[in-house]
């Protein structure tokens, strides 16, 4: 009891005696026991070397040289794995650099032809296009390719590849961009294509820089229908201007580098067809005269070329009526009765084809151009009525006239071996007229001159001619009317001279002259059973007869008849 015991103090243990304090370890007292010291000043009490922490900084490139940003902290004399106690790298990535020098981090400062000037500047990264892959073209519709971009000669060590690339739109689409395998370029950053403008712009990235060739990126297209790209006059993929960027490289230090580019070689993407030439129209056509079989058709010169592949050969297919089919034109010429189909059809090497379809119908009849001459002088044109008759066939076809010359044209006549005459009349004012038709092979042909004169189709010139012409004599008339030979405007003496020139004569057939026996007089009051009473002007001396006496008078007074005595009781 009374015994003053002092004031206690906190000391701390020195366990690495280093005369430093560990602040985790201390105890009171009131001097220092064995092992402690009144500080607390040692923050790596397991290490006497070290009363503080030292720092260390990141060697990524393993260069001697830390990372003055990136750094650790520790208690140990000796740097942890990847680290060093030496800071001062600039180029932390960069083994064989620790400041960036003339050509920055990541790229040697070399100058390999000793010019001043240091490899970096001078050479550019050379950008190229290459088709991979065994098909290496041509191209045709819906075929795939992959163009691959990639660079040589980069000069430094790049970080970015920045694509702008163009392609014909109209020709490829692309269905694909990305990275290439096993390319350090393998991390792509952004992508965008107008398929408008045919347009890609494309920026991939290496993790660690790349001072080698590499390839860039890989884009898969598809040919287009109707794809018009030859390969000779645009390139079908190549390297352009995108919104100002060209394609460029970024170094790792964080230099834009330009670059030089050559375009994808000359590649065909192919899909046009080729074209026909010389592929006949449809054809509906007669039998050939005198041919039981068919019509004879000319083999068409029909050729084929394609805008890229120059001429191609053409291919036929003939189905004929029968159904039998053949591959090549009939070495005759000759085409069945009935309907045949041809086809004719190309293709080029890419297999782009082109078909077209016709038909050749032979029509189971024959066909007759008949030239028809009118005897005598004509002053205008007219159209005229004939009448063919070949066999048991009897047609009146309308002839236009030009002048005294027509030609009936396609004359439709059953098919036969051979037809050997035929009887030609003009309706209205001929006689009949018989002919030997000529095989002209596609058709029968006949000309004949047909004498005028036989204004009431009964095949004779005779006195009932005289008076229907007497009846319309001075008037008026189209250029075809009855009694109007010469084919003017007016029946008049002009049109006498046909009936007084054929005055009795007939018509002939093919077996000889017509039986019909010319008139040579008509009594008036008969008229009335034939309607031809109009015709009773005609017995113009008034003997109740149209007779030759009448005739005589009318050329006697030039058609000015006077009056005379007499009545028309038929027994004067």
């Amino acid at each position: 009891a009374g015994i003053d015991e002092g004031v206690k103090s906190t000391f701390y243990a020195d366990t690495d005696g280093d005369g430093a304090g560990d602040p985790s370890s201390s105890t009171e007292a009131c001097s220092a026991p064995l092992g402690y010291v009144a500080n607390a000043n040692d923050a790596c009490p397991a290490n006497s070397a070290l009363t503080a922490q030292a720092t260390y900084y990141a060697d990524v490139d393993n260069d001697g040289a830390g990372d003055s940003v990136s750094t650790q902290r520790s208690c140990s004399s000796t740097p942890p794995a990847g680290y060093v106690a030496a800071s001062g790298d600039s180029c932390p990535n960069d083994g064989t650099k620790t400041v960036p020098g003339a050509c920055g981090c990541g790229s040697p400062d070399t100058d390999a032809d000793s010019n001043g000037t240091p490899d970096c500047d001078e050479n550019f990264p050379a950008v190229s296009m290459a088709i991979v892959g065994s098909n290496q073209g041509p191209f045709g519709v819906g075929d795939i390719f992959t163009v691959r971009v990639s660079h040589a000669t980069p000069g430094r060590v790049l970080n970015q590849a920045r694509l702008s690339i163009a392609y014909d739109a109209a020709s490829v689409m692309p269905m694909s961009v990305s990275p290439v395998d096993g390319s350090p370029f393998s991390n792509e950053i952004s992508q965008s294509i107008d398929l408008q403008a045919g347009t890609i712009r494309y920026i991939v990235g290496s993790t660690f820089g790349s001072g080698s060739a590499a390839a860039d990126a890989d884009i898969e297209f598809v040919v287009l229908p109707n794809a018009a790209n030859c390969g000779t006059a645009a390139n079908l993929v190549s390297f352009t201007t995108i919104a100002g960027n060209a394609t460029t490289y970024l170094s790792v230090g964080g230099d834009v580098v330009s670059s030089t580019r050559t375009a994808l070689p000359a590649t065909r993407a192919d899909g046009t067809k080729p074209v026909l030439t010389g592929v006949p129209a449809n054809a509906s056509i007669s039998c050939d005269a005198g041919s039981l079989v068919g019509a004879f058709v000319a083999n068409p010169n029909v050729t084929a070329a394609d805008a890229c592949a120059g001429d191609t050969d053409v291919e036929i297919a003939i189905t004929y009526p029968d159904l039998t089919t053949a591959d090549a034109w009939p070495e005759t010429g000759i085409f069945p009765i009935g309907t045949t189909t041809v086809v004719f059809s190309s293709e080029d090497d890419l297999g782009n084809a082109i078909s077209e379809t016709r038909t050749i119908e032979v029509l189971n009849q024959q066909l007759l151009d008949v030239t028809v001459t009118l005897d005598g002088s004509f002053t205008d044109n007219s159209t005229r009525k004939i009448r063919v008759a070949v066999g048991s066939t009897v047609q009146i076809v309308d002839v236009q006239m030009t002048g005294t010359t027509g030609t009936a044209t396609g004359v439709v006549l059953p098919v036969a071996a051979g037809y050997s005459c035929a009887t030609v009349k003009d309706v209205e004012h001929s006689l009949s007229k018989s002919g030997e038709l000529v095989d002209a092979g596609a058709k029968y042909t006949l000309a004949v001159t047909l004498k005028q004169g036989d204004s009431n189709n009964d095949n004779a010139v005779d006195i009932l001619d005289f008076g229907l012409f007497v009846s319309v004599r001075g008037t008026a008339a189209l250029s075809n009317a009855v009694s109007n030979f010469n084919g003017d405007l007016m029946v008049d003496n002009y049109d006498f001279s046909w009936i007084s020139l054929n005055f009795f004569q007939v018509g002939e057939t093919c077996t000889g002259f017509s039986t019909q026996q010319p008139l040579s007089r008509v009594r008036v009051r008969d008229l009335g059973q034939y309607g031809l009473e109009r015709i009773a002007c005609a017995d113009f001396n008034g003997d109740g007869w149209i007779d030759t006496k009448d005739v005589a008078y009318y050329i006697q007074h030039s058609g000015s008849v006077p009056a005379v005595a007499g009545t028309a009781d038929g027994e004067r």
